[in-house]
């Protein structure tokens, strides 16, 4: 039961998620609609989860897992059709830079560990 009570916090805080995305993205863009076809992929697999919970035959619990999997898949359509046509190019910029940060922070990290050990060598 502690399972399925962690299942369920957790699909409601996903869904929670992809909704507030969804409401951040620009009204009509394909990110918007990625993002609450992932929102409602999570809900029918909650629905998924609460039928099995009933102990409900397969043959029950097949159709909702079949329009989860169509959401899921559309969204990642749409999420394709965002960054194909630029709609991603902030996140894409805010990775590049992270990505800068921190290959510039290892690279000091690895030039301090060659210094010292450099004068640990000279002395």
């Amino acid at each position: 039961m502690l399972l399925f009570i962690l299942r369920t916090i957790l699909l409601v805080g996903l869904i929670g998620l992809l909704l507030q995305q969804a409401q951040r993205a620009p009204s009509g863009s394909h990110k918007r609609r990625a993002f609450f076809g992932g929102a409602g992929a999570v809900w029918l697999f909650l629905i998924m989860l609460f039928l099995q919970v009933f102990a409900l035959d397969f043959a029950t619990v097949f159709p909702f897992l079949f329009l989860a999997e169509l959401c899921l898949f559309g969204s990642l359509g749409f999420l394709f059709l965002a960054w194909q046509k630029g709609e991603m190019q902030e996140q894409i910029s805010q990775i590049k830079q992270a990505i800068a940060r921190e290959r510039f922070k290892q690279e000091q990290a690895n030039q301090m560990q060659l210094n010292e050990k450099d004068k640990t060598n000279d002395h």
